[in-house]
């Protein structure tokens, strides 16, 4: 089923405590200097999550990815050591309702890419925190050319829950563009080994790299929905300081996705892996306050997942018009669903009345199976159907 997204995280209440502040507005404002100067980021996403994240900004990288600045997205230069590692564990837990499944997660880098004496370290630093009850697991993202079963071996001894894999496109050009570390065949190996260690997956896909196209894009995801990872995310490149890609895109060589572009090819991908039984967790890139000042171009949005989910519900009520022959739609559905039907800032529903159709709910009206149709859609998309762009702004 769809994950309907309520309210910011930064609205709550634990986290406006942690930061010091009063209101979710003073809380946005200022973050906390010193060990926990990612609290505030921390809480606003990973607080339902029970998950704790540690950023490792270029731990382990063999390369500098032409899209990647990982201090101007993060605002963190620093590494954490054992012991800010367990002070900001400590923090947290204090606002997770659930304190028995929590989660420790490394993100940023590629882990297993670590020096080995780093690696060890970080391990015991894991072991240590779940001997004392304080978390339950970790999870991690890497690289596929840093999986091997040495690497596999290093870390047997502690819980992991998921390793995320920065696979971004399928297609070596693309790769090769982009500066990144693996290829292909790398992913492919790195799946192998981790499926032999009975170790949880997802995939960290991108749209709009060097070199990339819808098709691409769109090819890449449906291979990925092939190899059945246990989730995935997927962001559009966006132009930030400091990094190669703002230099092509300043010398003309490199142009980002347009907005319209950005939301009809994750929509795209989206249904391709949903339709598998992939679970797709976030769409676009998550940044806060300052960080957004360093987006040079490129189709960043704060709601970008929202966008994309409303662009989906329009090609679903598009599919509803055409099977049930009318354009005045009565539906039951529950209220998340009419939500649905509505979309970020009543954008579905101003197409509708741009386009003359009505939705009506009633518990005699026509019951759907959104993932049924979902499924359609990805039927509609293998024989090569393309949809339009709705012509209403989505901002108005």
């Amino acid at each position: 089923m769809i994950a309907f997204q309520r309210g910011s995280m930064a609205e709550h209440p634990a986290v406006n405590r942690a930061v010091g502040g009063s209101s979710p507005s003073a809380g946005a404002k200022k973050a906390p200097n010193g060990a926990f100067f990612f609290l505030w980021q921390i809480l606003s996403y990973n607080l339902v999550m029970n998950i704790i994240p540690i950023f490792l900004p270029y731990a382990g990288c063999k390369t500098r990815c032409v899209f990647c600045n990982e201090i101007e997205a993060t605002g963190q230069e620093k590494l954490y050591n054992s012991e800010e590692i367990k002070e900001v564990v400590l923090k947290c837990r204090g606002y997770f309702n659930d304190k028995k499944d929590v989660t420790l997660a490394f993100y940023g880098g590629s882990f297993l890419n670590l020096p080995e004496e780093s690696l060890i370290k970080y391990c015991r630093t894991v072991k240590y925190l779940v001997r004392e009850d304080l978390i339950s697991s970790v999870r991690f993202s890497t690289t596929p050319d840093s999986i091997s079963r040495e690497k596999i071996g290093l870390i047997k001894e502690i819980p992991v829950s998921l390793i995320e894999l920065g696979v971004q496109s399928l297609y070596e050009d693309v790769l090769e563009k982009s500066n990144r570390p693996h290829n292909v065949k790398d992913v492919y190996e790195a799946v192998k080994i981790l499926r032999e260690n009975q170790i949880d997956y997802g995939i960290h896909l991108m749209t709009g790299l060097p070199g990339d196209t819808k098709e691409k894009s769109t090819v890449s995801a449906m291979k990925i929905a092939e190899l059945r990872p246990k989730s995935c995310r997927i962001h559009p490149t966006l132009v930030l300081k400091n990094t190669v890609v703002e230099n092509l895109y300043e010398d003309g060589s490199y142009t980002p996705q347009t907005m319209e572009e950005a939301i009809e090819t994750v929509m795209y991908m989206y249904v391709i892996l949903v339709s598998h039984g992939v679970k797709v967790n976030r769409m676009g890139l998550c940044l806060y306050g300052n960080q957004i000042k360093n987006v040079v171009a490129g189709p960043f949005h704060e709601s970008f997942g929202e966008l994309v989910k409303s662009r989906l519900s329009i090609e679903i009520v598009r599919s509803l018009v055409d099977r049930l022959d009318s354009r005045e739609l009565v539906l039951n559905v529950d209220e998340k669903e009419k939500q649905f039907f509505i979309g970020y800032k009543r954008w579905v529903k101003k197409w509708l009345n741009n386009e003359g159709i009505t939705i009506d709910y009633s518990l005699k009206g026509c019951s759907i199976d959104i993932m049924e149709t979902i499924k359609t859609l990805f039927d509609d998309i293998k024989r090569g159907k393309r949809f339009s762009f709705p012509g209403v702004n989505y901002e108005a």
